[in-house]
């Protein structure tokens, strides 16, 4: 299992001068979404504010040693934009990945790295998900 802790330290510091603050943890228990039509669909990351406290959960798959520690560090980093970029509503719809967020992604080359990387990998981690039950 990967030290997200410390993964995280690294990425904090790395793109952001260790200027976030934030509770990191892998999840407890696997999450998906409970929508049937995105049944395939796993969550890899969140970034939750409770109480005034910033909170980022990670799958415990992106523990497993197939995944490797850049893709980990490329969902930290992905869940470290939400501290700075809030989801907002936009004339009138609530989007959780604004202009403003996908803007601050797209200058990152760890995430379109972690995009092509996910997009050819999935099935082959998804196979994995028992794992971290």
């Amino acid at each position: 299992m990967k030290d997200i802790i410390k993964l995280w330290q690294q990425v904090n510091r790395k793109y952001f001068n260790g200027a976030l603050d934030a509770d990191v943890a892998y999840f407890a228990k696997r999450a998906r979404r409970p929508d049937p039509e995105h049944k395939r669909n796993i969550t890899l990351g969140y970034c939750q504010d409770v109480e005034g406290e910033v909170r980022i959960r990670i799958n415990p798959i992106i523990g497993h040693p197939i995944v490797p520690v850049w893709i980990a560090k490329a969902i930290l980093l992905h869940e470290a934009l939400h501290i700075i970029h809030r989801e907002a509503e936009i004339n009138g719809v609530f989007l959780h990945h604004t202009p403003a967020f996908k803007r601050a992604e797209a200058r990152y080359s760890i995430l379109k790295r972690y995009g092509i990387w996910w997009s050819y990998n999935r099935k082959r981690v998804r196979r994995y998900l028992s794992w971290a039950d």
